[in-house]
């Protein structure tokens, strides 16, 4: 019997890191990024080094004759979506987003692109602007409670 990844995912069983990211690039190849995304983040490796930043560069890297050249920025930006939606870090994603970043910085791109590039980054300095608030704000809760100046 041939086993298939609907095989390893029904037996709770992670797939081999090859095989994750080969079904990623599999589904770049086809600019479908959320389900590239939903099969790299629903599979993570309890190890994720495989998918630490450098590792998303050379795989990139590597695979770029597989990918339109806005498949890097559509890439970016539905991570992007996922990492601002999300109430608690991914340091897989992080590094993928820092990653793309990289190469489309050492890569020409069009205008169109260049902005949704600039989206993304707003977005990211905004979502930390809301995160650092949300924690002030926290913080002085608790300053309240427990009858601390600040």
């Amino acid at each position: 019997m041939e086993i298939t990844w609907k095989h390893l995912t029904d037996m709770d069983r992670t797939p081999p890191t090859s095989l994750i990211k080969e079904r990623f690039c599999s589904k770049l190849e086809k600019e479908d990024y959320v389900a590239a995304l939903t099969c790299m983040t629903n599979n993570l490796p309890t190890d994720s080094q495989p998918f630490s930043k450098s590792s998303w560069l050379k795989l990139l890297k590597m695979n770029s004759h597989r990918f339109q050249k806005d498949t890097i920025v559509g890439l970016m930006n539905e991570a992007s979506k996922i990492v601002s939606h999300s109430s608690l870090p991914n340091a897989t994603l992080e590094y993928l987003i820092q990653s793309c970043k990289k190469i489309l910085s050492a890569t020409d791109i069009s205008e169109a692109d260049m902005d949704s590039v600039k989206n993304v980054l707003e977005v990211e300095v905004e979502n930390k602007l809301v995160i650092a608030n949300s924690r002030w704000k926290f913080l002085s809760q608790l300053c309240n409670i427990f009858s601390i100046k600040m």
